[in-house]
């Protein structure tokens, strides 16, 4: 952990310069930086693990490692690349008001992250008095969901980034088509997710479950099943939220964090001592309906007031 935390500011480095570039329309060069950070830490893991034996250490020194190449060399390509965007003498010290804005609009989604995580936390308390199948069987099924599922917590990123430009361009007739069109890209993936799952998920619940635990894959396949049919429910929590994001609302967005929490701490003492396994399995596609659903109705209400405050853009 000491080894790990040291790399945080080459985390923070890469979050910025990415961002920066991701905002500017460029998001293949982030990428292809990430995908060298990672064959790099495959490396460095080969090399201290392997040949240097250093134990538990090493991994975390090739992880910084990895990190540090991936922040400086995204920095010095955006400094290159947008030479202009970096602060000179004059522009020092930064402005009380920026700090302000930048604060208002980040707090609340750091906050957003860890209300999510103690949902989770306390749900996890309850699975664990299920017993050790059912608690293998989720933590299987997490790790094809988690890979299924990234393509949509990239868009909604992505989504931030559309919604925020076309409102610095006072163009909401961009954002209202933006988001009908993530939508259907969303329900055409989850569809792919759920055939995906129909027809694979032995084979991929084989990679992280030895043969012959039939009661644990049987789990892990029903925790897929309903998991990857309520796929849509997450695709549209996440637009949705980085929705509000991208035109400034991150505190409702906060709220959303909030009531997925609220969701979760509910069914760890209500749902799944009544339901057992069932009720673990599906606590996941109950949690992203009901953020879902809170974000569709404060979706409602503020983009007509912002549309309203913002002059539009008829070019």
């Amino acid at each position: 952990l000491f080894t790990v935390f040291s790399g945080v500011p080459f985390v923070v480095l890469y979050n910025l310069a990415s961002g920066v570039m991701r905002a500017l329309g460029d998001s293949r060069t982030p990428l292809i930086f990430l995908v060298l950070s990672a064959l790099l830490n495959v490396g460095l893991d080969i090399v201290f693990l392997l040949n240097l034996h250093t134990g538990v250490w090493g991994a975390a020194l090739a992880t910084v490692i990895s990190q540090a190449f991936c922040g400086l060399l995204s920095f010095a390509a955006l400094q290159r690349s947008n030479a202009d965007l970096f602060p000179c003498v004059k522009d020092l010290p930064p402005r009380k008001s920026l700090i302000k804005d930048l604060c208002l609009a980040g707090v609340p989604l750091g906050l957003e992250s860890s209300l999510t995580g103690i949902g989770a936390t306390l749900l996890s308390a309850s699975i664990n008095t299920l017993g050790s199948t059912v608690v293998a069987s989720l933590t299987a099924g997490n790790k094809v969901l988690q890979v299924l599922n990234s393509p949509l917590s990239c868009f909604g990123v992505v989504m931030a980034i559309y919604v925020s430009q076309n409102l610095g361009a006072r163009n909401f007739k961009r954002i209202y088509s933006g988001l009908r069109g993530a939508f259907c890209v969303c329900i055409v993936y989850s569809a792919v997710s759920f055939s995906f799952n129909q027809l694979f998920n032995r084979f991929a619940l084989a990679l992280f479950l030895p043969a012959g635990q039939t009661s644990v894959f049987a789990g892990a396949q029903q925790f897929l099943f309903w998991n990857t049919l309520f796929t849509f429910s997450s695709g549209f929590s996440g637009l949705l939220r980085c929705t509000l994001q991208g035109v400034g609302y991150s505190a409702l967005a906060m709220m959303a964090g909030i009531s997925e929490m609220l969701t979760r701490s509910v069914m760890s003492f209500t749902l799944i001592p009544c339901l057992g396994a069932l009720g673990a399995y599906l606590a996941n596609p109950i949690a992203w309906s009901v953020c879902a659903a809170f974000l569709a109705v404060v979706c409602i209400f503020v983009l007509p007031r912002v549309e309203q405050r913002v002059k539009p853009n008829t070019r």
